[in-house]
């Protein structure tokens, strides 16, 4: 019995304490506020939409792109001296007399 009782008072207490700290920031609030409206446009533009952003990029991928064809070709040429020995070995009780 002890413990609700407890329990109902912590709840009472942090509803208080909610409901001044709301209290609280609504006082903060200024009720008699002018503001002038000023016309003033701005025009945004994403990097993405200039023209040199594509050529630049189209560039390096290219660049890129030739790099890999023609770097990575001549590694597997170049080790020309790994071979393949292959030896057939077969046991005296495996060949059957036909």
């Amino acid at each position: 019995m002890k413990k609700s009782i407890e329990l109902v008072t912590y709840r009472l207490a942090f509803l208080f304490m909610t409901m001044m700290a709301s209290v609280y920031s609504f006082a903060q609030d200024a009720t008699n506020v002018t503001v002038e409206k000023t016309a003033k446009t701005t025009t945004t533009e994403q990097w993405y939409t200039e023209p040199w952003v594509w050529i630049v990029g189209g560039a390096l991928l290219f660049i890129l792109l030739l790099g890999a064809i023609l770097g990575g070709g001549s590694r597997s040429r170049s080790t020309s001296d790994t071979r393949v020995h292959r030896t057939t070995i077969t046991r005296q009780d495996d060949v059957y007399d036909a």
